[in-house]
């Protein structure tokens, strides 16, 4: 049986979380997050963002998109819904292994990322209640 999260893709999951953080990042953060979806793999963004954190913190909303979503699939694989702090922490794991800093920023991304993987597999009517929440 195909859910959701069967359907969706990393760059749509960078995207939703991008816009639900840049109210709380610095200017131009959704802007530096379409760049790094942008950029050729592993190459320099199309547009440069001043200051350079934008960059580096799109990047790292891009990687975690990336990550979460490949994390989850396996380990959904396995048979059981993956909790989301089983999902962030392996997330977190693998972005300092690519040398990412673990920061409070950084883990709130991260946070986010996960938190909209696992709304978009939830049940409809589990994603109807949380947006009604959100309102």
């Amino acid at each position: 049986m195909r859910t959701p999260v069967d359907e969706a893709d990393s760059e749509t999951l960078a995207r939703t979380a991008a816009a639900r953080l840049a109210p709380s990042m610095p200017g131009g953060f959704a802007e530096a997050v379409e760049a790094a979806l942008a950029a050729p793999p592993g190459g320099v963004p199309v547009r440069t963002f001043d200051p350079a954190t934008l960059i580096a913190l799109g990047s790292l909303l891009v990687s975690a998109a990336g990550l979460g979503w490949t994390i989850y699939r396996d380990l959904k694989a396995d048979g059981a819904r993956p909790s989301k702090d089983a999902v962030a922490r392996r997330v977190r794991l693998q972005l300092q292994s690519q040398g990412h800093p673990d920061t409070d920023r950084a883990r709130i991304i991260v946070d986010v990322v996960v938190e909209e993987l696992l709304a978009a597999d939830a049940p409809a009517n589990v994603r109807l209640e949380n947006r009604a929440d959100d309102r």
